[in-house]
């Protein structure tokens, strides 16, 4: 689900013409929390999100959104698309 989530954010971000680096970043994003094929939560819950941003290819904005994703299960920016 989480996986899920940074890609529609992806998505969502390059219908609205968003940079490509952050679109990229975005999908790589959510291809690493794939790959990692372990829950976050635990790492969430041990490290903070500074372990979140030490996933390959998170960083400050990413570990951020996936820590969102985590406690709320969805984030404010697809909300608020799914409501446009």
């Amino acid at each position: 689900a989480i996986a899920d989530a940074l890609g529609e954010i992806a998505d969502l971000l390059e219908r609205e013409g968003a940079n490509p680096f952050r679109v990229r970043a975005y999908r790589q994003g959510g291809e690493t929390v794939r790959r990692t094929g372990q829950p976050l939560q635990p790492l969430l819950a041990e490290q903070g999100v500074r372990g979140l941003m030490k996933l390959r290819g998170s960083g400050d904005s990413l570990g951020a959104a996936t820590e969102k994703v985590i406690h709320a299960k969805r984030l404010p920016l697809l909300e608020r698309a799914a409501h446009s």
